[in-house]
């Protein structure tokens, strides 16, 4: 079901101010800034953005527009785990890329140098 900002339009609105306070007092945390809160609105979290409806110069929220919004947060977060942990990693910094291993020893090759097997076996070594 998609929902829109005529939902909290249909729930019981608050302010910006009182959505902090009602957060810290549902989820037991100490109680959030009004900022982040506007933040959570403007810019989101994970693409994920608070419901919000202007009326009267006021912006306001809704109880039911928060725990969407957590729930959608938190989903958000668990499907980019699951992206990264599906990724492929890319070496450590500072590794060299596997061209980089092919023309250095070629180049080691073309001087002279014989490489012989490295102790693990998987890829040749020219320092003895």
């Amino acid at each position: 079901m998609e929902f829109t900002r005529k939902c909290v339009l249909d729930e019981r609105p608050i302010s910006l101010g009182q959505a902090a306070r009602e957060w810290g007092k549902r989820t037991g945390q100490p109680r959030l800034s009004a900022t982040t809160v506007w933040r959570w609105a403007r810019q989101g979290i994970a693409g994920v953005h608070l419901e919000t409806v202007h009326f009267g110069g006021k912006t306001c929220t809704s109880i039911p527009a928060l725990e969407r919004f957590a729930a959608r947060c938190a989903s958000a977060k668990q499907s980019r785990w699951a992206r990264r942990r599906d990724k492929p990693r890319d070496p450590p910094p500072g590794a060299p890329s596997r061209p980089g291993v092919d023309r250095a020893l070629k180049r080691l090759r073309d001087a002279g140098v014989t490489p012989h097997e490295s102790r693990s076996g998987d890829e040749p070594d020219a320092c003895e």
